[in-house]
């Protein structure tokens, strides 16, 4: 592991059926000198846990809740990269619609079988590994909606949703 030549503030995005993925890697970019900023690690600091939204609707009007939104929404336009980890649900989803249409680059990692459809143009580049991730997080990346129709994730079908 080499330290990134150029380091990156950088947001992950993913369902909290991640959280294990999602905080290895987030270890392994802090290791690389990249900046991670952790909707888990803002929840914990918050006192609490994994989706209270879907559990407990009536929670999305707290103030917790609100303070969780705007460390989320901040995060994915001010970055470097925001990173989605598929498949996962609508939250993440509006992640990556917040950050492109703040013309934040997002980096996709693709999960065979995930179903969506026109909004994947968003994703400014998919890989299929985590490995083929932790090398696209040093190279270029386009802004999202400027780049060719994606059909294909690094050689791989990607199924129509």
């Amino acid at each position: 592991m080499q330290p990134s030549l150029s380091p990156k503030n950088i947001y992950i995005c993913g369902s909290w059926r991640h959280k294990a993925e999602i905080e290895r890697l987030t270890q392994e970019l802090r290791l690389r000198g990249h900046q991670v900023l952790s909707f888990i690690e803002n929840n914990r600091a918050l006192g609490f846990g994994e989706a209270l939204a879907e559990q407990n609707p009536e929670w999305t009007e707290t103030p917790a809740a609100q303070a969780c939104f705007e460390f989320d929404t901040q995060a994915t336009r001010t970055v470097d990269l925001v990173i989605y980890l598929g498949p996962s649900g609508c939250d993440a989803w509006a992640e990556v619609g917040h950050a492109a249409g703040s013309g934040v680059p997002v980096l996709g990692l693709w999960h065979p079988g995930e179903r969506v459809g026109l909004m994947r143009k968003l994703v400014s580049r998919w890989v299929p590994s985590v490995e083929a991730l932790l090398d696209a997080v040093d190279s270029p990346l386009s802004v999202p909606g400027l780049h060719p129709n994606v059909a294909q994730v690094d050689g791989h079908q990607l199924s129509q949703g």
